[in-house]
């Protein structure tokens, strides 16, 4: 009662005293200084990149750490070539100008070209399409583009980001769509807005070579807009133009799916005896290499429209970049080749000159100058996967047509600017291919590789995964841990971090291999030691059993994701995507190695099938328990055990 007391008294004391306009200035002053508070978290919450913190655990020293420690790592103080080690600010920054003036510099002349008028082999843009390309702009697609950025990226070089586009629509929209339809006439020079800093990301702890730096190119926000309006119009179609073989990017593919290829034709190499050779090809540093007179030349043998490409010279051909050495921005150059990483109209504009690769490999194929493997699982064998520029190319296990296959790359290499670092791919040789592998190293200069490889951040081998090789994902975890200070959040700041972080980072794994239950109580005991002890050593007392935590809010718990059930509902999904398609390269083989005739239903798990499949086998009880069945043909339906009507299968 005495500090209320006492607080009574000063607030009396101080309102007997203070003149109206001293108590409303003193009022505007703590309004002020909370806005300014709430603008340096923001400032902090940006730096430190740590989204997971929402509302909780305000401008704490976590950010700080966690923003100074990715500032650190960002700092170049020393970088080493062939004549030496380079120090000194100013001697980096002249060095790594005069390399990257240098990797965007104008291409090689090319000796070879490809002929346009063969194009009745490539998908082509239809009229509708091409009409939708280069229609006029509205309102609407510009406004439902800007709402689609993500807030909370480091804007460009003007300082202006997303959000404040999305807040002051109202004032600039009138401005902004004047500007597109300049565009549209021809008349907008963008090269006003076409310019922005590449920042340097180490590509792995302690790097110390220029080439081990990733160039990420921060672009006006005002200039992605224009980009992200046209790259919405194209992703509604690109998927047709380009071939199955690629699955990055791709509306209504997943990324997963070659995956899926690439996991069972190395099983059925091994289960089958057969013969065959894998090259796993390293592009150097590809998106900054692409040629754009190849770029539009694809285009045109594609179909696409002369306005449409019009403005696809206007976005790549009149940009200039500077690059940012610990926080220095040099003098802005510009480029003459490449596609910039943190544009979004590149990574569809590259899937484009990458699928001419695949069409080149097909063309090969069918005059049998070139062979791909498992022809009897899939319409002409499998011969090329590519995820953007992971590329993995399959051969039958001839020389002749191995030499032919290198000829193909070194044609693409001329054609589009994309060189393939040999030094860092990796050939897998199977069966009576192992005997000549060291021929095929080296005619392709490459070393060969060992099981099990990683693709797309998956283990791949034709057997089951040891927990040695399961062990990846437990050091993935274990390096995130130890970049974050847990003990300076709260309980709900660490549970952000467990469901939004930590729960997310095998989903991949989850999404493609049943997972071993050593391996899933592992990756439960480092969650729960976090949520717990945070980063202490000491070992804290639970308040609760782990089971009792990952129950839904509405059940007691805190509604932590449990990983078997994910696991169980991520595979589940395969069988259904597996029961709808038909066409895709990845069904087809599921298709004719394991079901044939026979629909899911009436198929088991066999001790000779892999590892995926097993995996899907096991989880068709959650699948067929919790999908509802509309009735077709009645071929497939089980009357009794499928559930057609209410909530339940008819059988008890």
């Amino acid at each position: 009662m005495k500090g209320r007391q006492r607080t009574r008294l000063n607030n009396e004391f101080e309102s007997s005293f203070e003149a109206e306009n001293e108590r409303s200035s003193k009022n505007e002053a703590e309004q002020r200084v909370r806005v300014l508070l709430r603008e340096e978290e923001m400032k902090w919450a940006l730096r430190a990149k740590v989204r997971a913190i929402v509302q909780g655990d305000n401008n704490t020293k976590f950010f700080h750490l966690i923003a100074n420690g990715k500032h650190r790592k960002k700092r170049i103080l020393q970088l080493e070539q062939d004549e030496g080690t380079i120090v000194g600010h100013e001697n980096l920054k002249l060095y790594i100008s005069n390399y990257y003036k240098r990797l965007f510099g104008a291409p090689d002349h090319s000796f070879v070209s490809m002929d346009e008028h063969r194009v009745e082999d490539i998908p082509q843009v239809g009229q509708a399409h091409n009409e939708s390309l280069s229609a006029p702009f509205l309102e609407k697609e510009v406004l439902q583009a800007i709402e689609g950025m993500k807030n909370g990226k480091a804007p460009g070089p003007d300082g202006f980001p997303a959000e404040f586009y999305k807040k002051c629509w109202h004032i600039i929209k009138k401005d902004l769509m004047s500007m597109f339809h300049d565009l549209f006439s021809g008349h907008l020079q963008l090269f006003h807005l076409n310019f922005g800093t590449i920042t340097l990301l180490p590509k792995k702890k302690g790097a110390m070579r220029i080439e081990q730096f990733r160039p990420i190119c921060l672009l006006n926000v005002s200039f992605k807009i224009f980009t992200k309006v046209e790259t919405d119009r194209l992703t509604k179609m690109a998927h047709s133009m380009v071939l199955s073989s690629q699955t990055a990017f791709m509306l209504g593919r997943n990324i997963l799916e070659g995956v899926v290829v690439l996991h069972e034709t190395l099983h059925e190499l091994h289960s089958k005896k057969l013969d065959g050779v894998l090259f796993k090809v390293d592009f150097e540093k590809a998106y900054d290499k692409v040629n754009w007179s190849f770029l539009q030349q694809t285009l045109r043998m594609k179909g696409f429209g002369e306005i449409w490409r019009k403005h696809i010279d206007c976005f790549i051909k009149q940009g200039s970049v500077g690059i940012k050495v610990n926080d220095d921005v040099g003098h802005f150059f510009h480029t003459l080749k490449g596609l910039r990483q943190g544009d979004h109209m590149s990574s569809i504009l590259f899937n484009i000159v990458a699928d001419m690769l695949a069409l080149m490999i097909r063309r090969a194929n069918e005059k049998d100058l070139v062979g791909g493997l498992v022809p009897h699982l899939v319409d002409e064998g499998v011969s090329i996967l590519q995820y953007a520029d992971d590329t993995i190319l399959f051969m039958e296990h001839t020389l002749k047509k191995a030499r032919n296959m290198k000829l193909i790359l070194c044609l693409f290499e001329q054609l589009s600017g994309l060189k393939i670092n040999f030094n860092k791919s990796e050939f897998f040789c199977f069966v009576n291919a192992k005997a000549e592998q060291l021929t095929y190293n080296q005619l392709f200069g490459c070393e060969g590789g060992n099981l099990p490889f990683t693709y797309l951040e998956i283990p791949i081998h034709h057997r089951k995964l040891t927990n040695k090789e399961w062990k990846c994902i437990e050091d993935r975890f274990e390096k995130k841990l130890s970049c974050w200070k847990g003990k300076l959040l709260s309980y709900g700041g660490r549970l952000v971090l467990v469901n939004s972080v930590l729960t997310s980072m095998p989903m991949f794994l989850l999404s493609f291999f049943e997972v071993l239950v050593g391996v899933r109580n592992r990756l439960d005991f480092y969650r729960s030691r976090f949520f717990w002890q945070s980063d202490e050593v000491k070992t804290k007392y639970r308040l609760a059993r782990w089971d009792i935590i990952c129950r839904p809010k509405e059940q007691g718990g805190l509604g932590i994701e449990n990983l078997e059930v994910k696991n169980r509902c991520l595979l589940s999904k395969w069988l259904f995507r597996l029961s709808v398609k038909t066409e895709d390269m990845w069904v087809q083989i599921l298709r004719n190695k394991y079901l044939q005739q026979k629909t899911l239903a009436q198929v088991t798990a066999r001790p000779g099938d892999s590892l995926f499949w097993k995996g899907l086998m096991r989880s068709k009880t959650v699948f067929f328990n919790r999908t509802r069945f509309i009735i077709g043909n009645g071929e497939s339906t089980r009357f009794w055990k499928d559930t057609l009507l209410g909530e339940e299968p008819l059988a008890l």
